[in-house]
């Protein structure tokens, strides 16, 4: 396994060879796989990828948290004194 550009990668034969042992030597960490020295995919760990469906979620909810906001949908003022 290299380092390209701050990425560890490994060529598609290798993968290919032993998948597992290219796992290992990646420690956990996401890792290019190289067609011709250009990247054919991307091996990630579940957990980082959970993590950036998390993320991409949450961005989804903030816009659509922050368009309804702009439309003012049946929206109350309401003064934190009146709660109590």
């Amino acid at each position: 396994m290299d380092m390209i550009n701050g990425i560890l990668a490994t060529g598609i034969s290798e993968f290919k060879k032993n998948p597992n042992a290219q796992l290992e030597m990646a420690e956990g960490k996401p890792f290019a796989v190289l067609t011709n020295n250009k990247p054919s995919f991307f091996v990630v760990p579940a957990k980082d990828f959970q993590t950036y469906l998390d993320f991409l979620f949450d961005k989804e909810v903030e816009k659509l948290a922050i368009e309804r906001l702009k439309r003012n949908d049946g929206l109350v003022g309401v003064k934190l004194e009146d709660l109590e």
